[in-house]
């Protein structure tokens, strides 16, 4: 049996028992629409480390494959802003293991709070948080709104924001993270008595 896969007007026959390891940017091109039924084909395997950072459609995807149910978090789908539809319809797949769509890397709070009130020349509570990559590419940060005596690091995809403000006032600040094409944008509020 085989099955036609699109890139871009061309139609494309291949079996539907290629290996696994072929990186799916390059096997799958950019259009998952037509792949043969994975249900059948993969059970419940980890796919978890498959290529996925070129794909730009799953509709239906994993639609009926009661069995799977792997950690499919690690897949960077930057380039599908929402989960497609059906995409998991009457499956096993959990919420929690499915790709963190239209993002290339996700952010918590590690330590601190985000607002915080100090009296003047006293040390802020270090705000620290925590970039977990998914996609493949450099991360960096800019900040603006920090009060005078405060900054932000980010270092090894950890951003703290320390230091000891030295003016009274308040300050709403925004640290915002940025990937090679999608951005994340921290807020919160520094009072200054």
């Amino acid at each position: 049996e085989v099955m036609k896969i699109k890139k871009g007007d061309e139609l494309s026959n291949i079996s539907p028992f290629v290996p696994l390891t072929i990186p799916i940017s390059n096997f799958f091109y950019q259009n998952l629409k037509e792949i043969y039924s994975l249900k059948e084909l993969l059970y419940n395997k980890g796919i978890g480390s498959w290529d996925t950072s070129s794909v730009i459609y799953m509709g239906s995807m994993f639609s009926g494959a009661t069995a799977f149910n792997q950690d499919l978090s690690g897949w960077c789908v930057s380039k599908i802003v929402s989960e497609p539809t059906g995409f998991s319809t009457n499956s096993a797949l959990a919420n929690a293991n499915k790709p963190v769509w239209g993002k290339e890397f996700t952010v918590a709070l590690t330590s601190g709070s985000e607002s915080q009130t100090v009296t003047a020349n006293n040390a802020i509570t270090s705000i620290v948080h925590t970039v977990t990559p998914i996609c493949s590419g450099n991360l960096s940060s800019s900040n603006s709104g920090l009060p005078s005596g405060v900054i932000s690091d980010f270092n090894s995809n950890v951003n703290t924001i320390s230091g000891t403000p030295t003016q009274t006032g308040t300050y709403n600040y925004t640290i915002t993270i940025n990937g090679p094409s999608t951005s994340s944008a921290i807020t919160g509020t520094i009072t200054v008595q």
